[in-house]
C-alpha cells in the first residue's frame, strides 16, 4: 500500500461505504469498521506502544480488501481504476 495519512485513508473508507471508528481502551486503541447496515464489522487492538498511525493505516487498508471485497474501495485498489 503507497502510504498515506491516516486521514485521507479513513475518508476514502467513508467514501466507499466503510465506517471505521476509534476507541481509547486501558491497553490501547480499539479500531473498528463496518458496513453502512452494521451486518459486518471487524475490529482491531492497537497496543499503546506502537506507532499509531502508520499500523493504523495499513490495518485498515489490508482488512478493508479482506472484509469488504466488493467495496469500492477495494476494487479501486484492486484494479487502480476509480470507480463510482
Amino acid at each position: 500500500m503507497p502510504a498515506q495519512s491516516l486521514e485521507k485513508q479513513i475518508v476514502d473508507l467513508y467514501r466507499s461505504g466503510i465506517y471505521v471508528g476509534v476507541q481509547a481502551t486501558p491497553s490501547g486503541f480499539l479500531i473498528w469498521m463496518c458496513d453502512r447496515t452494521y451486518t459486518r464489522r471487524v475490529d482491531h487492538v492497537v497496543p499503546d506502544r506502537d506507532p499509531l498511525p502508520p499500523s493504523i493505516a495499513e490495518w485498515l487498508h489490508a482488512s478493508a480488501l479482506e472484509f469488504f471485497p466488493d467495496s469500492p474501495y477495494a476494487l479501486n485498489t484492486n484494479t487502480g481504476v476509480a470507480r463510482a
